[in-house]
């Protein structure tokens, strides 16, 4: 069998890290609005209102503070961003099992979104390890690890939080981040060179005049935008949804 390069094992150990650590992240989402109904909640829009706005805010974060992980990326390198993203999630997202309250949730989403961004993370470690003729191969695998995280993730997180708990799942969730995080800072090697100082960008928004002047870029955004968008609409009520289907199946057998 021939021995794997150094890309390859990188690679392969990312995309790895990114099935564990975003399979537990996608454990929560089939129960999130029941959960918020044990928080408290019970009139049935405001528990519609509350899951909303919780994948609301981890998303308002992490657009926030995305550009300024990225560039101390630029300074620091890029396995130390990983590193912070998965110890981030696996922090925020335990925490999230003990709250009291949806304001306390609702904080924690925000905290998770500020901390966390392990895809882009991600691809930016394995794009600055892996040889350009190799590319395309490394980001499919990624791409499929990711994936194959999020139709995993919600079957086996809705099994766990029938059997164990809601809150079990939770601290489900930290523990795979954290297996994410060991296997990352275990098997992944970085030949970073921090840039000259003259070189390195100014602040985090530095690109952004780059990225307006090109059109096609925008328009690429703005596509993904809207892609990503349309299923973000009715996540956080599917579980309410298959709840009154429930529901009326219960009727009809009367």
């Amino acid at each position: 069998m021939p021995k794997l390069e150094t890309w390859q094992k990188n690679l392969y150990a990312i995309a790895l890290s990114q099935f564990v650590g975003l399979m537990g992240g996608n454990l929560v989402f089939p129960f999130m609005p029941f959960y918020v109904q044990d928080l408290g909640i019970t009139d049935r829009d405001e528990v519609a209102f509350w899951a909303g706005l919780l994948a609301t805010s981890t998303g308002v974060t992490l657009f926030l503070f995305s550009p300024v992980w990225g560039a101390l990326a630029d300074r620091f390198g890029r396995k130390s961003m990983l590193l912070r993203a998965y110890l981030g999630a696996t922090v925020t997202m335990g925490l999230q099992g003990a709250a009291q309250n949806v304001f306390q949730l609702l904080a924690l989403r925000a905290l998770q979104g500020a901390f966390v961004g392990t895809i882009p993370a991600a691809m930016a470690l394995v794009a600055s390890s892996t040889p350009e003729r190799n590319m395309p191969y490394a980001m499919g695998v990624l791409q499929m690890a990711i994936f194959t995280s999020q139709t995993t993730g919600p079957l086996l997180g809705g099994l766990l939080a029938s059997t164990v708990g809601f809150r079990a799942t939770f601290v489900v969730t930290a523990v795979l981040f954290f297996v994410a995080f060991l296997i990352v800072w275990v098997v992944v090697k970085e030949a970073f060179v921090r840039p000259a100082e003259g070189r390195s960008q100014s602040g985090p928004l530095a690109g952004l005049p780059l990225v307006f002047r090109q059109r096609g870029l925008l328009l690429l955004i703005g596509v993904l935008f809207f892609l990503h968008a349309a299923p973000a609409f009715v996540r956080p009520v599917v579980p309410l949804l298959v709840e009154d289907f429930g529901h009326v199946a219960d009727a009809a057998s009367l």
